[in-house]
């Protein structure tokens, strides 16, 4: 008895494939989505914060900078008039600097500048009335200034770079994820096609003739409830087939034992066994005599299309190929005569192997078709030649040519197509379909090889037995 792998899932519907399926191939994108939107929210917050850090530096160095001349003004004025208001709003505005000093020098990494303001202010602090160091003290401020905004510059250029190699990095994710969302479509298109093909090579094998149980190994409960209708429909399928075949072989011979007795009656009547007959009776005989051969056609091809439906086995013989088409043509030289058809038959022996009955089938029906349809005063030609161990024979009748439409069912059984065929009796519809099924017995093609130019021709391809 098999074992089955544990490991292995096997979906037990196909709605849950489906719903598995999705939430594979939604994943990766839920997850591209959810690290974008982090990456860019992170990446908006630290814009966020350094815009605001860049107004406030801003804002408190022009600040500074209104304080430094102040500064400088007030110096000034104390050097022109000892005034101690002068003095106390120089200290005000000395505190004031001070303040918004302490708060720049955490963007700044250079002691030695905020060392040297601080020592300027001190000392303008000690001596209000030296405009020298009020000036130097406006000069440090201005390039402390510069010194801010080149910071401030270099930060937002390392934002800069650290944004672009976030959108690189989205953007190798983005491709990651999307690659790998598109092989797992690739993998769930093949874990769902893959049942759906298993069936439908079930249906196409049916449709073929094949009529075994199938046993699907897993797949979805849906499709497997559809491999056992369809083994139900197999079971019907092969009764209505052996009833089919009983039914065309009991009625076959039940057909053949009246109508023996009938051709045997008219042919005695015909030959003036029982008595002379007039004029009139000698014309319903004889339309009796030719119905009942054309009865016993039929006949014949329903036995033909049971036997070989059923499989038979060959009987080689070495055969000369123009010989059997000459003995295929003999009951049509009737027909050609009345429809002033004109013959044109291959020249040369051409000696073949093969099984005789079955060949005369595949030509009998071939020349009866190709006579048949053939218009009134014109050519049916028959062709033949051996070559690369292939015996190729070519029937070809001037006359209506065959819908494109009904191409492809020439060789269903009892097909017939819109053409009518001349003669009293109309087709059954499986001359074509005997004529295919003794070419495959006999391991050979019959193809239709042209329909153009008012000229339809079949083509027998027979390879050499082994």
């Amino acid at each position: 008895m098999a074992q089955t792998n544990p490991l292995r899932w096997k979906p037990r519907s196909l709605q849950q494939l489906i719903l598995i399926s999705f939430l594979l191939v939604v994943a990766p994108l839920c997850v591209l989505i959810f690290k974008a939107t982090q990456t860019l929210t992170q990446q908006n917050d630290t814009l966020r914060e350094y815009a605001q850090q860049a107004l406030d530096t801003t804002a408190r160095s022009q600040q500074m900078n209104q304080i430094a001349e102040d500064l400088l003004r007030a110096s000034r004025q104390y050097q022109i008039v000892h005034k101690s208001q002068i003095a106390e709003r120089l200290q005000q505005q000395a505190q004031a600097y001070r303040l918004e000093l302490g708060v720049q020098s955490f963007w700044l990494d250079n002691n030695h500048q905020i060392s040297e303001i601080n020592r300027l202010l001190k000392q303008l602090l000690a001596v209000p009335d030296d405009a020298n160091s009020a000036r130097a003290l406006f000069d440090a401020t201005q390039q402390l200034d510069q010194a801010l905004r080149q910071r401030l510059q270099h930060r937002l250029s390392l934002l800069n770079t650290e944004s672009s190699k976030t959108r690189q990095q989205v953007w190798m994710m983005t491709v990651s994820l999307i690659t790998l969302s598109g092989l797992l479509i690739l993998l769930m298109l093949g874990t769902i096609n893959r049942p759906v093909q298993v069936l439908s090579a079930r249906i196409r094998a049916l449709g073929k003739g094949d009529r075994g149980p199938f046993n699907a190994s897993h797949g979805p409960k849906e499709l497997m409830a559809l491999h056992e209708e369809l083994n139900w429909l197999s079971e019907q399928l092969e009764v209505l087939e052996q009833d089919k075949q009983r039914f065309l072989r009991h009625m076959s011979h039940e057909l053949k034992t009246p109508l023996t007795s009938l051709r045997e009656g008219s042919d005695l009547l015909a030959e003036g066994i029982t008595g002379p007959l007039t004029p009139d009776q000698q014309e319903v005989v004889t339309l009796l005599q030719a119905q009942s051969r054309a009865l016993q056609a039929l006949i014949e091809q329903l036995l033909d299309y049971n036997h070989l439906s059923q499989g038979v086995t060959l009987n080689l013989e070495q055969i000369t190929v123009s010989a059997l088409i000459a003995d295929a043509l003999a009951p049509f030289q009737l027909v050609l005569q009345q429809k002033r058809i004109r013959l044109e038959l291959p020249d040369g022996l051409i000696h073949w192997p093969g099984d005789r009955h079955l060949m005369m089938r595949v030509l009998n029906n071939l020349i009866s078709n190709a006579t048949l349809y053939c218009a009134p005063d014109s050519t049916l030609r028959i062709g033949h030649e051996i070559s690369k161990g292939m015996l190729t024979i070519d029937i070809s009748n001037q006359g209506p040519l065959i819908p494109d439409a009904e191409v492809p069912r020439l060789f269903e059984p009892f097909f017939q197509g819109k053409n009518r065929r001349s003669g009293p009796i109309k087709g059954s519809g499986i001359g074509l379909s005997i004529a295919h099924d003794a070419t495959q017995a006999l391991n050979g093609a019959l193809c239709l090889h042209e329909n153009s130019n008012n000229t339809v021709t079949f083509r027998l391809c027979l390879p050499r037995p082994e």
